[in-house]
């Protein structure tokens, strides 16, 4: 008896569908994840001297990412470390809580402090080995969209290397 009166609420259940339950609530659609991924234009677009203060010198290094994507992106977390000569000078973590949006473009600054007398130091070893009056540096970057699912694995590695005149260097006083 029992099973007859289950198959038969079933039965009554399939056949009325829809119009048995009218004021039960609509399930809200879930957000798609996006079919096409454009990689982020992304530049070491300059670095520059802004600066002498107590017995530092003061860069800034400018970062650019452009979206190409349909959807925003956030800004990449920024790991980065400054060579000069291949010594390690300086590192760190950079990270803005900031979203890029669809074909937009954002520029971040990293602010990198160098000990002048360790860059005079080595600038004047460096003279004194190649008879160079420039002083090669790299800015190597990793970059990392660690809030971003299908990115949060992949590291976008950006370098610029260039030199800076030792007549430009605060401080380095050498015979010409």
């Amino acid at each position: 008896m029992r099973k007859t009166m289950f198959l038969s609420l079933s039965l009554l259940l399939v056949l009325c569908g829809c119009d048995f339950f009218p004021s039960l609530p609509s399930i809200p659609s879930i957000p798609s994840i996006p079919t096409t991924f454009k990689e982020p234009n992304i530049s070491l677009s300059s670095v520059e001297v802004v600066g002498v203060s107590l017995g530092n010198v003061n860069l800034v290094a400018t970062v650019e990412v452009e979206n190409p994507n349909s959807y925003a992106l956030p800004m990449p977390k920024i790991d980065w470390e400054l060579f000069v000569t291949d010594i390690s000078f300086d590192t760190g973590i950079v990270e803005e809580n900031i979203s890029i949006g669809s074909g937009e473009k954002y520029s971040m600054d990293i602010p990198i402090s160098l000990n002048q007398n360790q860059l005079i130091s080595t600038a004047l070893s460096h003279y004194a080995s190649t008879g160079s009056r420039e002083l090669p540096y790299t800015i190597a970057t990793k970059l990392q969209f660690t809030t971003v699912p299908f990115l949060a694995n992949r590291i976008f590695p950006l370098n610029k290397t260039d030199s800076i005149p030792l007549s430009q260097i605060p401080g380095l006083d050498l015979p010409w």
